[in-house]
């Protein structure tokens, strides 16, 4: 046992004895052991969301590149004519 000099806290085992009731009443300490499924929830939830936050991307890239691409065609001539890509 390590002894303080006495000051505002003249009691050095108080305090220890509180850190120790603090750590054995944390949120942590109360929670029960992780069992082997947790950790593969939590990796697909990740992986689910990197996977989601890619098909965004992707979406708003290929938006960006179909708004510069219309814009373009307002340039065109009166003799050229857009083709559709597919007909009724």
């Amino acid at each position: 046992m390590h002894r303080r000099p006495p000051g505002k806290n003249s009691f050095p085992d108080a305090s220890l004895e509180a850190e120790t009731v603090a750590s054995q009443t944390s949120p942590a300490a109360m929670r029960p052991p992780e069992t082997e499924f947790a950790p593969g929830i939590r990796y697909f939830g990740m992986m689910i969301t990197w996977m989601t936050m890619l098909l965004v991307l992707f979406v708003l890239l290929v938006n960006i590149r179909g708004e510069k691409q219309q814009a373009g065609d307002d340039c065109r001539g009166p003799h050229q004519t857009v083709t559709p890509l597919w007909s009724n």
